[in-house]
Protein backbone atom coordinates (compact mmCIF):
# COMPACT_ATOMS: atom_id res chain seq x y z
CA UNK A 1 0.00 0.00 0.00
CA UNK A 2 1.53 3.37 -0.97
CA UNK A 3 2.45 5.79 1.72
CA UNK A 4 -0.53 8.00 2.57
CA UNK A 5 1.63 11.05 3.09
CA UNK A 6 4.64 12.13 1.02
CA UNK A 7 5.68 14.68 3.62
CA UNK A 8 7.78 14.19 6.71
CA UNK A 9 5.81 14.21 9.97
CA UNK A 10 8.42 16.68 11.26
CA UNK A 11 7.66 19.18 8.50
CA UNK A 12 5.56 21.51 10.73
CA UNK A 13 8.36 21.60 13.27
CA UNK A 14 10.92 22.41 10.53
CA UNK A 15 8.72 25.22 9.23
CA UNK A 16 8.34 26.63 12.74
CA UNK A 17 12.10 26.55 13.25
CA UNK A 18 12.70 28.31 9.92
CA UNK A 19 10.07 30.93 10.74
CA UNK A 20 11.54 31.58 14.18
CA UNK A 21 15.04 31.85 12.69
CA UNK A 22 13.81 34.39 10.14
CA UNK A 23 12.10 36.47 12.85
CA UNK A 24 15.26 36.32 14.97
CA UNK A 25 17.53 37.37 12.10
CA UNK A 26 15.23 40.22 11.05
CA UNK A 27 15.00 41.42 14.65
CA UNK A 28 18.77 41.38 15.09
CA UNK A 29 19.65 42.95 11.72
CA UNK A 30 19.87 46.51 13.16
CA UNK A 31 22.63 45.22 15.44
CA UNK A 32 24.55 43.27 12.81
CA UNK A 33 27.45 45.70 13.17
CA UNK A 34 27.55 44.99 16.91
CA UNK A 35 27.83 41.23 16.30
CA UNK A 36 30.55 41.64 13.68
CA UNK A 37 32.33 44.24 15.81
CA UNK A 38 32.36 41.91 18.81
CA UNK A 39 33.83 39.16 16.63
CA UNK A 40 36.55 41.46 15.31
CA UNK A 41 37.46 42.68 18.78
CA UNK A 42 37.50 39.09 20.04
CA UNK A 43 40.04 38.09 17.37
CA UNK A 44 42.22 41.13 18.07
CA UNK A 45 42.16 41.05 21.87
CA UNK A 46 41.85 37.35 22.70
CA UNK A 47 45.66 37.01 23.03
CA UNK A 48 45.69 39.89 25.54
CA UNK A 49 42.78 38.26 27.40
CA UNK A 50 44.82 35.07 27.82
CA UNK A 51 47.77 37.12 29.06
CA UNK A 52 45.54 38.56 31.76
CA UNK A 53 44.52 35.01 32.69
CA UNK A 54 48.18 34.04 33.03
CA UNK A 55 48.75 36.73 35.65
CA UNK A 56 46.04 35.10 37.80
CA UNK A 57 43.12 37.39 36.92
CA UNK A 58 39.83 35.50 36.76
CA UNK A 59 37.75 35.38 33.57
CA UNK A 60 35.38 38.16 34.59
CA UNK A 61 38.13 40.62 35.53
CA UNK A 62 40.17 39.77 32.42
CA UNK A 63 37.17 40.33 30.13
CA UNK A 64 36.31 43.58 31.94
CA UNK A 65 39.88 44.79 31.45
CA UNK A 66 39.61 44.04 27.71
CA UNK A 67 36.35 45.98 27.51
CA UNK A 68 37.97 48.99 29.19
CA UNK A 69 40.90 48.81 26.76
CA UNK A 70 38.60 48.67 23.71
CA UNK A 71 36.54 51.58 25.01
CA UNK A 72 39.56 53.78 25.74
CA UNK A 73 41.61 53.09 22.63
CA UNK A 74 39.03 52.25 19.95
CA UNK A 75 35.42 53.17 20.72
CA UNK A 76 35.86 56.56 22.39
CA UNK A 77 38.34 57.91 19.78
CA UNK A 78 36.07 56.83 16.91
CA UNK A 79 32.94 58.31 18.51
CA UNK A 80 34.82 61.52 19.31
CA UNK A 81 35.96 61.77 15.71
CA UNK A 82 32.38 61.26 14.56
CA UNK A 83 31.13 64.03 16.86
CA UNK A 84 33.81 66.46 15.64
CA UNK A 85 32.97 65.73 12.02
CA UNK A 86 29.24 66.01 12.72
CA UNK A 87 29.58 69.47 14.21
CA UNK A 88 31.62 70.65 11.22
CA UNK A 89 29.75 68.90 8.39
CA UNK A 90 28.25 72.18 7.15
CA UNK A 91 31.69 73.77 7.14
CA UNK A 92 32.95 70.99 4.87
CA UNK A 93 30.19 71.68 2.38
CA UNK A 94 30.97 75.40 2.54
CA UNK A 95 34.62 74.71 1.74
CA UNK A 96 33.61 72.62 -1.25
CA UNK A 97 31.40 75.41 -2.57
CA UNK A 98 34.10 78.04 -2.07
CA UNK A 99 36.61 75.89 -3.91
CA UNK A 100 34.12 75.40 -6.74
CA UNK A 101 33.45 79.16 -7.00
CA UNK A 102 37.16 80.06 -6.96
CA UNK A 103 37.96 77.41 -9.56
CA UNK A 104 35.09 78.55 -11.78
CA UNK A 105 36.27 82.19 -11.70
CA UNK A 106 39.96 81.36 -12.12
CA UNK A 107 41.53 83.05 -15.15
CA UNK A 108 43.59 80.55 -17.12
CA UNK A 109 46.83 81.99 -18.59
CA UNK A 110 46.63 82.31 -22.39
CA UNK A 111 49.51 79.85 -23.19
CA UNK A 112 47.45 77.03 -21.60
CA UNK A 113 44.00 78.19 -22.67
CA UNK A 114 43.88 76.19 -25.91
CA UNK A 115 45.07 73.03 -24.15
CA UNK A 116 42.46 73.42 -21.41
CA UNK A 117 39.64 73.91 -23.94
CA UNK A 118 40.85 71.04 -26.12
CA UNK A 119 40.73 68.45 -23.33
CA UNK A 120 37.87 70.11 -21.40
CA UNK A 121 40.08 70.15 -18.30
CA UNK A 122 38.37 72.99 -16.45
CA UNK A 123 34.83 71.59 -16.76
CA UNK A 124 36.03 68.15 -15.69
CA UNK A 125 37.79 69.64 -12.65
CA UNK A 126 34.75 71.73 -11.70
CA UNK A 127 32.38 68.77 -11.95
CA UNK A 128 34.76 66.67 -9.86
CA UNK A 129 35.06 69.34 -7.19
CA UNK A 130 31.30 69.86 -7.00
CA UNK A 131 30.31 66.19 -6.86
CA UNK A 132 33.25 65.20 -4.65
CA UNK A 133 32.61 67.96 -2.13
CA UNK A 134 28.89 67.16 -1.92
CA UNK A 135 29.61 63.44 -1.60
CA UNK A 136 32.10 64.01 1.22
CA UNK A 137 29.74 66.33 3.09
CA UNK A 138 26.80 63.94 2.73
CA UNK A 139 28.98 61.06 3.94
CA UNK A 140 29.93 63.03 7.04
CA UNK A 141 26.29 63.91 7.77
CA UNK A 142 25.27 60.25 7.34
CA UNK A 143 28.15 59.11 9.54
CA UNK A 144 27.18 61.60 12.23
CA UNK A 145 23.46 60.91 12.03
CA UNK A 146 23.96 57.34 13.26
CA UNK A 147 25.62 58.38 16.53
CA UNK A 148 22.48 57.69 18.59
CA UNK A 149 22.06 54.16 17.29
CA UNK A 150 25.81 53.64 17.56
CA UNK A 151 25.73 54.15 21.34
CA UNK A 152 23.26 51.28 21.76
CA UNK A 153 25.19 49.14 19.26
CA UNK A 154 28.40 49.77 21.21
CA UNK A 155 26.73 48.57 24.41
CA UNK A 156 25.52 45.39 22.68
CA UNK A 157 28.95 44.85 21.14
CA UNK A 158 30.77 45.12 24.46
CA UNK A 159 28.32 42.74 26.17
CA UNK A 160 28.77 40.22 23.35
CA UNK A 161 32.54 40.61 23.59
CA UNK A 162 32.42 39.91 27.33
CA UNK A 163 30.58 36.62 26.86
CA UNK A 164 32.66 35.64 23.82
CA UNK A 165 35.78 35.95 25.95
CA UNK A 166 34.48 34.29 29.10
CA UNK A 167 32.58 31.47 27.35
CA UNK A 168 34.73 30.88 24.30
CA UNK A 169 35.35 27.18 25.00
CA UNK A 170 31.61 26.42 25.15
CA UNK A 171 30.96 28.57 22.08
CA UNK A 172 33.53 26.86 19.86
CA UNK A 173 32.56 23.42 21.18
CA UNK A 174 29.00 24.12 20.01
CA UNK A 175 30.20 25.34 16.62
CA UNK A 176 32.35 22.20 16.18
CA UNK A 177 29.48 19.94 17.22
CA UNK A 178 27.09 21.31 14.60
CA UNK A 179 29.64 22.03 11.85
CA UNK A 180 28.22 20.25 8.76
CA UNK A 181 31.54 19.44 7.08
CA UNK A 182 34.98 18.07 7.97
CA UNK A 183 36.58 19.47 11.14
CA UNK A 184 39.76 20.46 9.28
CA UNK A 185 37.74 22.82 7.10
CA UNK A 186 36.56 24.66 10.19
CA UNK A 187 40.19 25.07 11.23
CA UNK A 188 41.09 26.48 7.82
CA UNK A 189 38.21 28.98 7.91
CA UNK A 190 39.07 30.09 11.46
CA UNK A 191 42.70 30.62 10.49
CA UNK A 192 41.81 32.60 7.36
CA UNK A 193 39.29 34.81 9.15
CA UNK A 194 41.78 35.55 11.93
CA UNK A 195 44.51 36.38 9.41
CA UNK A 196 42.31 38.64 7.29
CA UNK A 197 40.88 40.38 10.35
CA UNK A 198 44.35 41.21 11.66
CA UNK A 199 45.49 42.31 8.21
CA UNK A 200 42.45 44.53 7.61
CA UNK A 201 42.17 46.10 11.03
CA UNK A 202 45.75 46.31 12.25
CA UNK A 203 47.72 47.00 9.07
CA UNK A 204 45.11 49.25 7.46
CA UNK A 205 44.39 51.19 10.65
CA UNK A 206 48.08 51.62 11.50
CA UNK A 207 48.92 52.92 8.04
CA UNK A 208 45.93 55.29 8.13
CA UNK A 209 46.97 56.50 11.58
CA UNK A 210 50.57 57.16 10.50
CA UNK A 211 49.44 59.04 7.39
CA UNK A 212 46.92 61.04 9.42
CA UNK A 213 49.47 62.06 12.07
CA UNK A 214 51.94 63.31 9.45
CA UNK A 215 49.30 65.19 7.44
CA UNK A 216 47.74 66.66 10.61
CA UNK A 217 51.14 68.02 11.61
CA UNK A 218 51.52 69.55 8.13
CA UNK A 219 48.02 71.09 8.30
CA UNK A 220 48.83 72.61 11.70
CA UNK A 221 52.27 73.95 10.70
CA UNK A 222 50.97 75.76 7.61
CA UNK A 223 48.14 77.27 9.67
CA UNK A 224 45.06 75.65 8.16
CA UNK A 225 41.79 76.07 10.11
CA UNK A 226 39.75 73.15 11.50
CA UNK A 227 42.69 70.78 11.77
CA UNK A 228 40.63 68.24 13.75
CA UNK A 229 38.07 67.99 10.94
CA UNK A 230 40.80 67.56 8.32
CA UNK A 231 42.49 64.92 10.47
CA UNK A 232 39.22 62.96 10.76
CA UNK A 233 38.64 63.09 7.01
CA UNK A 234 42.23 62.04 6.32
CA UNK A 235 41.96 59.05 8.65
CA UNK A 236 38.66 57.81 7.21
CA UNK A 237 39.72 58.19 3.58
CA UNK A 238 43.12 56.63 4.31
CA UNK A 239 41.25 53.45 5.24
CA UNK A 240 39.84 53.18 1.72
CA UNK A 241 41.91 51.19 -0.81
CA UNK A 242 42.95 53.08 -3.96
CA UNK A 243 41.59 56.35 -2.48
CA UNK A 244 43.49 57.40 0.62
CA UNK A 245 44.78 60.69 1.95
CA UNK A 246 45.37 62.33 -1.49
CA UNK A 247 41.64 63.15 -1.67
CA UNK A 248 42.08 65.46 1.34
CA UNK A 249 45.49 67.00 0.84
CA UNK A 250 45.00 67.16 -2.95
CA UNK A 251 41.75 69.10 -2.57
CA UNK A 252 43.36 71.49 -0.09
CA UNK A 253 46.35 71.96 -2.41
CA UNK A 254 43.98 72.86 -5.28
CA UNK A 255 42.14 75.26 -2.97
CA UNK A 256 45.42 76.92 -2.00
CA UNK A 257 46.41 77.20 -5.67
CA UNK A 258 43.18 78.97 -6.64
CA UNK A 259 43.53 81.18 -3.54
CA UNK A 260 46.99 82.31 -4.68
CA UNK A 261 48.94 80.54 -1.89
CA UNK A 262 51.41 78.74 -4.13
CA UNK A 263 53.94 78.15 -1.34
CA UNK A 264 51.34 76.33 0.77
CA UNK A 265 50.27 74.30 -2.26
CA UNK A 266 53.86 73.19 -2.93
CA UNK A 267 54.45 72.21 0.72
CA UNK A 268 51.22 70.23 0.90
CA UNK A 269 51.95 68.48 -2.39
CA UNK A 270 55.46 67.46 -1.32
CA UNK A 271 54.35 66.23 2.11
CA UNK A 272 51.27 64.54 0.63
CA UNK A 273 53.23 62.66 -2.01
CA UNK A 274 55.68 61.53 0.65
CA UNK A 275 52.85 60.33 2.90
CA UNK A 276 51.16 58.49 0.03
CA UNK A 277 54.44 56.78 -0.82
CA UNK A 278 54.72 55.46 2.75
CA UNK A 279 51.84 53.10 2.00
CA UNK A 280 53.95 51.23 -0.58
CA UNK A 281 56.59 50.41 2.04
CA UNK A 282 54.53 49.92 5.20
CA UNK A 283 51.67 47.81 3.79
CA UNK A 284 53.85 44.86 2.63
CA UNK A 285 55.65 44.89 6.01
CA UNK A 286 52.45 44.91 8.07
CA UNK A 287 50.82 42.26 5.87
CA UNK A 288 53.81 39.97 6.30
CA UNK A 289 53.56 40.51 10.04
CA UNK A 290 49.80 40.33 10.58
CA UNK A 291 48.45 38.53 7.50
CA UNK A 292 48.43 39.08 3.74
CA UNK A 293 45.39 40.19 1.76
CA UNK A 294 45.12 40.97 -1.93
CA UNK A 295 44.28 44.65 -2.61
CA UNK A 296 41.39 43.59 -4.85
CA UNK A 297 39.87 41.63 -1.96
CA UNK A 298 40.11 44.75 0.17
CA UNK A 299 38.55 46.96 -2.51
CA UNK A 300 35.64 44.63 -3.31
CA UNK A 301 35.12 44.01 0.40
CA UNK A 302 34.85 47.75 1.10
CA UNK A 303 32.39 48.17 -1.79
CA UNK A 304 30.36 45.32 -0.29
CA UNK A 305 30.58 46.39 3.35
CA UNK A 306 30.21 50.18 3.47
CA UNK A 307 26.70 50.46 1.91
CA UNK A 308 25.40 47.75 4.27
CA UNK A 309 27.26 48.40 7.54
CA UNK A 310 28.44 52.00 7.22
CA UNK A 311 31.85 52.98 8.59
CA UNK A 312 32.58 49.60 10.18
CA UNK A 313 31.89 48.02 6.78
CA UNK A 314 35.44 49.09 5.90
CA UNK A 315 36.53 46.15 8.07
CA UNK A 316 33.51 43.83 7.92
CA UNK A 317 33.27 43.77 4.11
CA UNK A 318 36.68 42.15 3.41
CA UNK A 319 36.07 39.62 6.21
CA UNK A 320 32.67 38.60 4.78
CA UNK A 321 34.19 38.35 1.29
CA UNK A 322 37.00 36.14 2.58
CA UNK A 323 34.50 33.92 4.41
CA UNK A 324 32.46 33.63 1.21
CA UNK A 325 35.53 32.64 -0.80
CA UNK A 326 36.61 30.01 1.73
CA UNK A 327 33.11 28.50 1.99
CA UNK A 328 32.94 28.37 -1.81
CA UNK A 329 36.28 26.54 -1.93
CA UNK A 330 35.09 24.04 0.67
CA UNK A 331 31.82 23.46 -1.20
CA UNK A 332 33.69 22.80 -4.44
CA UNK A 333 36.06 20.39 -2.71
CA UNK A 334 33.12 18.53 -1.17
CA UNK A 335 31.36 18.40 -4.54
CA UNK A 336 34.45 16.95 -6.27
CA UNK A 337 34.95 14.35 -3.56
CA UNK A 338 31.40 13.00 -3.92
Amino acid sequence: MPNASRFSPNLPMYLCVILLLLVTVIGLLPFATAFFGAGILYILFNPLYHRFLKIKLNRGLSATAIIIVTLLFIVIPIVSMGIVMATHAQLLLTWARELYIQAASYHIPSPYLELVHQFNIKDTLLNGLHSGGSLAANAVVSFAGNIGHAVLAIFVMEVLLYFLLTSQENFFAGVSRYWPSRPEYLTVISREISSITRSVVISTALIALIQTLIMTLAFWLIGLPQVALLAGLTFILSLLPFVGAPVVWGSIAVFQFFSGHLDTMVILTIVGLGVSTIDNFLRPYFQRKFGEMHPLTSLVGVILGVPIFGFIGLFIGPIILTLTIELTKISLLEFKSE
